[in-house]
């Protein structure tokens, strides 16, 4: 939101009011300490304002708890407390797939599928951390890849090479993986 306008500082206002509650309680879920649920919270609507005026406003929220989730994963490997808890519980998920008229086979399918995505995700994030930052805002958030640049200080070029790297080295470690899960 370089040189924004007070519009867009007013739909910054409003996410933040809508959201910060939100995000707050996902962090002090996962690290049990209100102050620093507060700075995690903080934490991740800061980048989330560098992002802002190229996101989708439907993938905000999604967005936000993705970024929480993983700075207070960061304080865990850091020596920080931890506690792991779902927002919603698998079973309410198969009751509302049920509801959606959707039997339980395809939701199981769909939840391996998801688990597979996350611990794939899960895995560049830990082989490298900037890879993995740049295929979600690209591929996930759909930040275009110029905004990424700018806000990172790199080239175009470089950001395509993270991507490229990224997908390659998704390809390499869990492409059989992926085929096993829809043989």
């Amino acid at each position: 939101m370089n040189g924004s306008s007070n519009e867009e500082e007013r739909e910054f206002r409003k996410v933040y009011m809508d959201y910060h509650k939100i995000i707050c309680k996902v962090a002090y879920s996962h690290v049990r300490d209100y102050y620093l649920a507060q700075d995690i919270c903080q934490e991740a609507f800061l980048r989330l304002h560098q992002y802002f005026d190229s996101m989708p406003k439907e993938k905000i929220k999604a967005w936000l708890i993705v970024v929480a989730v993983n700075l207070a994963r960061d304080i865990r490997k850091k020596g920080g407390q931890y506690t792991e808890i779902v927002g919603l519980s698998d079973w309410e998920r198969v009751k509302n797939e049920e509801r959606a008229g959707n039997n339980v086979e395809e939701f199981l399918e769909r939840a391996d599928a998801r688990s597979l995505c996350l611990e794939a995700l899960e895995g560049l994030r830990e082989k490298n951390e900037k890879w993995y930052e740049i295929l979600v805002l690209v591929e996930c958030v759909g930040v275009p890849r110029k905004k990424i640049a700018k806000a990172h200080g790199i080239s175009l070029s470089t950001v395509d090479g993270y991507l490229k790297r990224a997908k390659a080295w998704l390809k390499v470690n869990y492409k059989d993986m992926y085929q096993d899960l829809y043989k």
